[in-house]
């Protein structure tokens, strides 16, 4: 199970680490800078002289790429004689093991033995975990009290915010909608980046799955401005597009008389015009180029798509100015 290996090796290296033994606090080190195989090199060295009670097996542990071994390494290194800061670590490293690979019962057999030995640093995130394996077991409101715990613990710490935000989609899972996307309101002002976008993937999610386009647009805009390398805005891209799929195939003018469609230019040129139709053909809507005389001077504007309603149009101009990195306008017809 190498991408358990992968999603571990992420997540430990971004955990201070203290040794006692200064051979392992090197290792620990090389592979914190990516000097893999140096690392390694090392601790062939070493291993001949490896026991059950060897610090060293923690850095074993961190290089091997399978994940189950990795696995068992770390719960050898466990019982070995070192600090207990170091066993906080242990456990804490487990647990991340088990969750990345979603065994939810052994993940809470590991933080129920190690509740009562844990000291500051790492209650937080234990209480974190111990609320996704109960999230991931249905029990809910075993999770709800243990993320708003975490949140009322750390109240001015990004720990708490990371809290408020399991406790927001735990909420809406909840059918609590109102709550949730009260709570992602505030979050989306964090000053944390990483709390802040989320918080608008989530509020934009949230008003795509109870139909309310012109919010979930809103929030996608703002998510997309302020933080454009989000991963978030992928998926959402793909939400829109399968919203989009599902529309009526019935022309507007049969049922209204008006047709609603994306302006993306006016030009003077009319090779220009064309070109830019040509451009827009891509994307799989209708592409029209009008002429209009204003001023006694000709000028060709490009339109796309031939929509039912604002909403609709809406939602594919979302999807252009995403793709296009331009504004557009809707207008009707």
């Amino acid at each position: 199970m190498p991408k358990y290996s992968a999603i571990l090796a992420l997540i430990l290296l971004a955990v201070p680490i203290t040794i006692a033994n200064p051979s392992a606090s090197v290792l620990i080190d090389l592979i914190r800078s990516g000097h893999l195989e140096e690392a390694r090199h090392q601790l062939q060295q070493y291993s001949d002289g490896l026991s059950d009670k060897n610090p060293l097996l923690y850095a074993q542990a961190l290089i091997e790429s399978d994940g189950n071994k990795s696995f068992q390494l770390l719960s050898t290194a466990a019982g070995a004689e070192v600090s207990p800061e170091f066993q906080h670590e242990e456990r804490y490293l487990m647990a991340l093991y088990l969750m990345t690979a979603n065994k939810n019962s052994d993940l809470l057999s590991i933080l129920q033995e190690s509740s009562k030995k844990l000291d500051g640093r790492y209650r937080p995130d234990m209480l974190r975990l111990e609320g996704w394996a109960y999230s991931n077991l249905n029990s809910e409101s075993k999770a709800e009290r243990l993320w708003t715990l975490v949140a009322k613990e750390n109240p001015n710490g990004d720990l708490g915010l990371w809290g408020k935000l399991d406790l927001a989609r735990l909420l809406y899972r909840s059918k609590k909608y109102d709550a949730a996307q009260k709570l992602c309101q505030k979050l989306a002002k964090s000053k944390s980046n990483e709390i802040a976008y989320q918080a608008l993937y989530m509020l934009s999610c949230f008003c795509l799955e109870q139909n309310q386009i012109e919010d979930a647009i809103s929030y996608y805009n703002l998510l997309r401005d302020g933080y454009p390398e989000s991963i978030g805005l992928d998926d959402l891209d793909d939400r829109f597009g399968r919203i989009e799929k599902t529309t009526d195939d019935q022309t507007a003018e049969k049922i209204t008389g008006t047709i609603y469609s994306v302006q993306v230019g006016v030009f003077s040129i009319q090779e220009n015009a064309a070109k830019m139709a040509a451009r827009m053909k891509k994307y799989g809507e209708s592409v029209n180029i009008n002429q209009k005389t204003i001023s006694d001077k000709k000028y060709y504007v490009v339109y796309v798509g031939r929509f039912l309603s604002t909403e609709r149009a809406v939602l594919f101009r979302a999807r252009l100015e995403s793709a296009e990195k331009e504004s557009f306008q809707v207008v009707a017809r």
